[in-house]
């Protein structure tokens, strides 16, 4: 399953860390209970992709909140 293809997309929403944009989106996954989530992010022209299975939106937001950008 291609992320961003087949996948359907609950939700988005971006957030600000170290006066950094990241977007954060959720899917929802043919045949999977739990959501897959999708975190995304440039920085000093570099482009950064992560994928996430089973955290809760607060699990994925303390995740973000602490990514270390410099």
């Amino acid at each position: 399953t291609g992320v961003d293809v087949e996948d359907k997309v609950l939700g988005s929403y971006s957030l600000e860390v170290k006066d950094t944009v990241v977007t954060v989106k959720e899917y929802s996954v043919d045949g999977e209970i739990n959501s897959r989530w999708r975190v995304e992010f440039e920085h000093q022209k570099v482009q950064y992709f992560m994928d996430i299975n089973g955290f809760s939106d607060a699990q994925v937001k303390k995740v973000v909140k602490n990514l270390k950008i410099y």
